[in-house]
């Protein structure tokens, strides 16, 4: 299980100064930079005085590995010297642990990614600066494979850091030197991008070729090749070699198509070869390509806009953004594939959804609850409450007060109507004394991996992203969708309602024109900052005269209307 740093994250707790880290001396810790079920990466203060990073690389408790020989495998790492690769300081171990001082970087390739498209409104990376840094970070690959025959095997855009405009690779080597020797599965360790043979439990030559592929595709498109809800159907794809590379430029298809190809010898014959192919394909492009969501981009004061006639980017990759800006807006948290709210009586919440045939549900959550060692179990019909203590546990160094007790219930209800026989699923969590700052911080850390559990224990579906619907306020502009969607000179002035990845809700001041529209926010007469194609699907008049239209997105010209919903949005 992996686990992703949450949109708004707040670092835990720590000490004046930082606190010690016991297994390097001289070094202080002050604040978790990220987290995963293999490593944790703090921001820490050396014996100099300089910022660096602190690494916990867990080995799995499982491994029969004496820790003499952990150590001396990790200490391979020292050896292993490039310009794009971040200096390694120090080297220990402690307590299952491997321990590691590196340099700091100014920020991941993730966060490079989010920057641009949501403070300057592009879709990605800008391709000539993308691939700059995916040429430095294809010379270290290939330094790992034919210097030390090491592959990289858990790439991804937060291990490739950025400092002083320059790439360096973190987290080298951990996976063929610790990881794997200690019994752990290939594909878990990575298996976002992880290639199609790693799946099978083979490690390739080109194995980091794919990875990186991969990477380069969805850092400047913002979609991943293969689309998949859960990790056995994203193995199928890849196995199966499906590759969409549509989003790319043209030139670049071809090029990113064969670095996918599921047989390794099939791809280039390492990544610098890869990245030089993409670096001599030509592209004929009029600029980057924006989509603004406010009057600022790029630091001006004036807007960039599209205009209508040359959409671009495909609706999934509007809208997703468009609901993921409403969700921050309305202070959904998420961290990893959970999202939650905090209740108005103070309670951590998350709804998700399982399949619980009778006599089932009750075994499973009181299984589950043992495996967190809970204690004063409350059992009823429709729902599990226990409490755990966290003081006995790997997060008792963040806990407020070591007295304190979380209490967790988790709610099943009534199977849902034929076909999908799925049972909504509530999970609430909350303090049983106080309700601090401190405490809320600590809640929004442990509940994604209990809620993570949890879904994995019940065998639970991935979460349905579209059933979310948040506040959507702006001011839209609704017209007739023509058949190559060029606006009319009917314009009906409306506000929004609410969005989801279906569909969306507005207001407007009279019934619609046409049941196929076009939703807009415009900066003026010809140009959007974006335009939704929606088919309308409910329409309801308010007590105060208004009409409420709830309505679908359209995926392609021509969408059924007959796959409607009760709730446009």
């Amino acid at each position: 299980m992996t686990l992703i740093l949450p949109l708004r994250y707040e670092p835990p707790v720590v000490p004046a100064g930082g606190q010690p880290c016991e297994a390097l001396p001289g070094y202080y810790l002050l604040e978790v930079l990220r987290r995963s079920a293999y490593l944790e990466t703090w921001k820490a203060r050396d014996p100099g005085g300089r910022l660096v990073c602190v690494q916990y690389a867990y080995v799995p408790s499982s491994t029969s590995l004496p820790a003499r020989n952990i150590l001396t495998q990790a200490r391979r790492l020292l050896d292993m010297r490039h310009p794009h690769l971040v200096s390694i300081l120090s080297v220990a171990y402690d307590a299952g642990r491997v321990v590691l001082a590196t340099e700091l970087a100014d920020q991941t390739l993730q966060e490079r990614f989010q920057e641009c498209w949501r403070q300057s409104g592009l879709y990605g990376i800008p391709r000539d600066e993308l691939l700059r840094y995916v040429e430095e970070a294809a010379e270290a690959l290939d330094y790992l494979r034919n210097e030390h025959n090491i592959q990289h095997l858990a790439l991804s855009p937060r291990n490739l850091l950025l400092r002083d405009d320059h790439l360096v690779l973190s987290d080298f080597g951990l996976a063929q030197l610790l990881w794997l020797p200690a019994g752990e599965e290939p594909a878990r360790i990575n298996p976002r991008y992880a290639a199609p043979e790693v799946f099978e439990g083979r490690i390739s030559a080109n194995s980091d070729q794919y990875s990186l592929a991969l990477i380069y595709q969805e850092m400047l498109t913002g979609q991943l090749p293969q689309k998949a809800n859960c990790t056995r159907d994203l193995a199928d794809q890849r196995l199966a070699g499906v590759a969409d590379v549509s989003p790319l430029p043209a030139s670049d298809r071809e090029i990113v198509h064969r670095a996918l190809h599921r047989e390794p010898r099939e791809r280039f014959a390492g990544c610098v070869e890869f990245v030089t192919s993409l670096q001599y394909a030509s592209v004929t492009r009029a600029g980057p390509v924006y989509l603004p969501e406010s009057g600022t981009t790029n630091g001006h004061d004036s807007q960039l806009t599209v205009p209508m006639r040359l959409p671009p980017a495909p609706l999934q990759v509007i809208v997703e953004r468009l609901v993921s800006s409403a969700a921050h807006v309305a202070g959904v948290g998420e961290f990893g594939r959970i999202r939650w709210v905090w209740t108005e009586d103070g309670y951590w919440q998350h709804h998700c959804a399982a399949f619980l045939p009778d006599g089932v549900s009750q075994e499973k959550l009181r299984s589950f609850a043992q495996c967190w060692n809970a204690s004063r179990f409350e059992f009823h019909d429709s729902y599990l409450r226990f409490e755990l203590n966290l003081a006995h546990g790997w997060l008792r160094k963040w806990l407020p007060r070591k007295e304190d007790i979380l209490e967790v219930t988790v709610q099943v209800g009534p199977p849902r109507s034929p076909p999908a026989r799925l049972s909504d699923v509530i999970i609430r969590m909350r303090f049983l004394e106080g309700d601090s700052e401190d405490q809320r911080r600590l809640i929004e850390q442990v509940g994604p991996v209990i809620a993570e559990q949890l879904h994995t224990h019940l065998m639970a579906p991935p979460d349905r992203r579209d059933e979310l619907r948040f506040p959507f306020g702006k001011p839209l502009l609704v017209a007739p969708m023509a058949g190559d969607r060029a606006l009319s000179d009917f314009q009906l002035q409306c506000v929004g309602k609410d969005i989801s990845v279906k569909g969306i809700g507005i207001y407007a001041p009279m019934e619609p024109p046409s049941k196929q529209l076009l939703i807009y926010q415009a900066s003026s007469k010809d140009d959007a900052l974006f335009a939704l194609p929606v088919t309308v699907s409910r329409v309801t008049r308010t007590k105060e005269g208004w009409y409420e239209i709830g309505a679908r997105f359209l995926v392609e010209d021509g969408a059924s209307d007959g796959d409607q919903t009760e709730n446009g949005a």
